[in-house]
């Protein structure tokens, strides 16, 4: 178990450690030339984008994963997964790109309030398609377990985002990066084939004749988890941070978002290497006593370096902000021991809560999603009205240690009883 998560470990470090350090050069540009009403305006961006590809994704990440595990040495079930998960986003994501960018103005004026970036909207719309097609097979490659492969796409994609990204901010600011988040995921695809030509195989066994109602029955469930998450995180995230302008201001919004990127960056890392090590073993495990084993070994190895890492990262909050941001954020310190007491319990749940996607568990994940949703918005509310922006992280904090505390007694059979009788 050891070397094996170890030798994971160092390869999902050294990816995931590229797509941090690029995003926080990205970060560090934004701050210096767009400042922290700028970070505010694309925070709603993104949460919007991040909707419309979760919801178009159908699940994609969880689904492909556990299926492409099961019938890696299955030829026929295998071109009956690819098959019908191809043609569903199809659908799915045309029809979601068209009525996007019909609404393209409504939308512009729901994130920012004005309709003058509508454009920004259409364009993501239009390479929709290709964002969910790299990651169904990025999925693919992470359910057969080809890590190296795996890491590599993302090293490649990470550094392309830089290079792109940081030329467009110094060139074009504000409208560059918006142009950039908009087309660059679509780009993706391509840069994914370029890297990995021989994922074209796994095109070649798509048929429209081998789409199968009952494969689809199987993957609806990921499907519907994904469009929960779709219709609920994102606006949750969207609905505080226009309270906090609505409230406070438009550049405080903008350092809480700011905060909200560190604990992205931290849960990037750590969702990324459950993902590729702990998820494919939870999808496999028999029953009850082995997925058990799976979590707690996971947890003795992997929680205190994530503990660590966030002392360690508390203890250096001054240096951290003036390295990745400015000057200008020193103010959003005091939002670090909030933000990271949450991170750790967002962490810890999320460990366990990978059960969901593992043995499908849709209704349990869907009440637990939905409650821990009202809890973050009415928290971050009600500290917002008292401590001002700073209450968004209390807000967030209170989710999480609400969240974990649900999760631990949801799955409390599986974490603590020997025996289910």
């Amino acid at each position: 178990m050891q070397s094996n998560f170890y030798k994971a470990f160092s390869l999902n470090s050294i990816a995931t450690g590229f797509k941090i350090i690029t995003g926080l050069i990205v970060s560090k540009f934004t701050a210096v030339f767009l400042g922290a009403e700028g970070i505010a305006l694309l925070g709603n961006l993104k949460s919007f984008f991040n909707s419309v590809q979760s919801f178009s994704s159908l699940g994609v990440r969880k689904g492909a994963v556990k299926y492409a595990s099961k019938y890696q040495n299955d030829t026929k079930n295998f071109s009956k997964l690819i098959s019908t998960y191809f043609i569903s986003i199809l659908v799915v994501s045309l029809t979601v790109s068209i009525l996007t960018t019909f609404f393209s103005r409504n939308i512009s004026i729901y994130l920012f309030k004005v309709d003058k970036y509508f454009k920004v909207i259409s364009w993501f719309s239009f390479g929709l398609f290709f964002q969910v097609l790299h990651l169904f097979l990025t999925s693919i490659l992470n359910g057969f377990s080809q890590h190296k492969k795996f890491n590599y796409i993302q090293i490649f994609t990470s550094i392309f985002t830089l290079i792109i990204t940081t030329f467009c901010i110094w060139k074009y600011n504000l409208d560059g990066i918006m142009f950039v988040l908009a087309i660059l995921p679509g780009l993706f695809f391509f840069i994914t084939l370029f890297v990995e030509p021989e994922l074209l195989k796994f095109l070649r066994l798509i048929k429209f004749l081998n789409f199968d109602f009952k494969m689809l029955k199987s993957l609806f469930e990921y499907a519907l988890m994904s469009l929960v998450s779709a219709l609920i995180i994102p606006p949750t995230l969207i609905a505080i941070r226009n309270y906090i302008v609505e409230t406070d201001s438009l550049t405080h919004m903008g350092l809480w978002e700011a905060m909200n990127r560190v604990s992205n960056y931290i849960y990037m890392f750590t969702s990324s290497f459950i993902g590729l090590y702990l998820y494919p073993k939870l999808s496999k495990s028999e029953n009850v006593i082995q997925s058990r084993k799976y979590i707690y070994d996971f947890m003795k190895t992997f929680l205190p370096i994530i503990s660590l890492g966030l002392i360690v990262l508390f203890l250096l909050k001054f240096w951290v902000v003036k390295l990745i941001l400015s000057t200008e954020f020193l103010v959003m310190i005091k939002l670090f021991k909030w933000q990271l007491l949450g991170d750790f319990f967002r962490i810890v749940s999320s460990i366990i809560a990978f059960q969901f996607f593992a043995k499908k568990m849709t209704i349990d994940y869907i009440i637990t999603e939905i409650l821990s949703a009202i809890i973050w918005y009415l928290a971050s509310v009600y500290f917002i009205n008292i401590y001002g922006y700073e209450g968004g992280s209390i807000g967030y904090f209170v989710c999480y240690l609400f969240y974990f505390l649900m999760i631990t007694f949801w799955f409390r059979k599986l974490l603590f009883f020997r025996t289910l009788n």
